[in-house]
Formats: C-alpha cells, sequence, structure tokens
C-alpha cells in the first residue's frame, strides 16, 4: 500500500481514461516535482490484481530535484516497516519492479537542475521506458556540468537483487575538471586542456552503489593536454 503526500492535483476521468493535468508534490529541500500524463485502463490502478495492467505516460518536471529527497520521499509513501527495505538498493530494485507493475509508464524527465551525490546536473532531460519488470531503457539521455555536457542512451538491468548493470552509449565532452571529476582518475590528472569521450557498448556494475567498468569500447581525444601522475 502507498500513502502519498499531493500538494496539489487535477485529474480528469472518462470513461476508463484519465488525463493527469498537474500532480504537484513537495520535497524537503528541492522544488516541487510536478507530474503530468495519461492513463489508459485507469480503473486498473484501483484493483490490486487486475486483470489487465494500466497503460500510462508521464512528464515529470522539476526546476531543482535532489535524488536524495526524492529517494526520501518514496520511502516515506511505505506503510510497512522501514526495517525491511535497506537503502539504496533494495529500495531502488523494489521500485522499479512496482513502477512497471502497475504503471507499465513511458516517461519524459525535465530538470534544470539535478543533484545526484556529489554532482550537479544543469539541463537535465531523458526519455525512460521498461520493456519488463527487471529493464529500464534511457533515451537521448543530456545533461551538462559545469563547462562540459553529456549524451546517452543506457540500459540499465535490475534483475539480480545485490547489483545494478548498466549497458551504455556515451559522449562526454569537456574541461580537464570535468575529466577529473567524472572519472576520478589515480593514474593521471589533467591540468589542462579539454577532451572528448566517444563510448560505446560501455558495461557497469553497480554493486552497493559502487561503480565498476567490466568493459568498454571507447574513444578518447584531447586537445592542449596537460598531464600529471
Amino acid at each position: 500500500q502507498l500513502s502519498i503526500p499531493v500538494k496539489e492535483l487535477e485529474l480528469t476521468i472518462k470513461e476508463d481514461r484519465a488525463k493527469l493535468e498537474l500532480l504537484k508534490l513537495p520535497l524537503v529541500s528541492s522544488d516541487d516535482l510536478s507530474i503530468y500524463g495519461e492513463v489508459s485502463r485507469f480503473s486498473s490502478l484501483l484493483k490490486k490484481a487486475p486483470e489487465h495492467p494500466a497503460s500510462t505516460s508521464f512528464h515529470l518536471k522539476s526546476d531543482k530535484l535532489k535524488w536524495e529527497d526524492f529517494m526520501n520521499y518514496v520511502e516515506s509513501t511505505k506503510k510497512e516497516p522501514q526495517h525491511t527495505l535497506k537503502r539504496p538498493k533494495d529500495l531502488l530494485h523494489h521500485l522499479v519492479k512496482k513502477i512497471y507493475l502497475k504503471f507499465d509508464p513511458t516517461v519524459a524527465i525535465s530538470i534544470k537542475e539535478f543533484e545526484y551525490d556529489s554532482l550537479t546536473l544543469n539541463s537535465f532531460s531523458t526519455g525512460l521506458a521498461f520493456s519488463d519488470k527487471n529493464n529500464v531503457h534511457l533515451k537521448n539521455t543530456t545533461f551538462e556540468v559545469d563547462e562540459g555536457a553529456v549524451t546517452l542512451n543506457a540500459s540499465l538491468d535490475f534483475e539480480h537483487p545485490k547489483q545494478i548493470l548498466l549497458d551504455a552509449e556515451i559522449d562526454i565532452t569537456g574541461t580537464s575538471e570535468i575529466f577529473n571529476t567524472v572519472f576520478k582518475s589515480d593514474t593521471y590528472i589533467f591540468k589542462g586542456g579539454d577532451f572528448q569521450l566517444q563510448g560505446n557498448g560501455l558495461l557497469f556494475k553497480c554493486f552497493k552503489w559502487q561503480h565498476k567498468i567490466r568493459k568498454k569500447q571507447s574513444n578518447l581525444s584531447t586537445q592542449r593536454p596537460q598531464l600529471s601522475n
């Protein structure tokens, strides 16, 4: 069961279709998260075990969103004892499966300032879709980090409860500072210059929220590099 704090709700229902004019969710230290969208087979959302699941499309918008705020909000909606979900991996895997089984959504996301861990992503936008309860796909994802820019398409596999597999095509451009921030290399540190990284078929293994690259095919080019080790 869910208990969701709502700041504002505008919903119209005709036959078995619903149009979500606005759902505004209050977050602690972020701006409100606004959700718009449409739902087919709306009655399925009201049943515990519907014969046919609902089909939904949503657009999520926020001027400023912190990932930690969002996860805290999701955790607060659960009525079951908090000790049954261990953050972050158990909660995220649980959430992905629940969203697919209940909503089977396609989602567009637009966030002007998105804070994830120690990174601030500006002008963040992505399309999101599910192929099944374990697999999520990010399409045409773009964002800016200080003096760098990132575009990517990625598939995330949540089948195994102790890890997340991320298969991505990525293009990153930026200054030396961005390279050092993103890759955190102890071998070489860029002191100056610009870089571009193009990766096709990068496979990341995420375990206990620590990211490890298992294999990669990529091209790295630099302009006016200044290295130290």
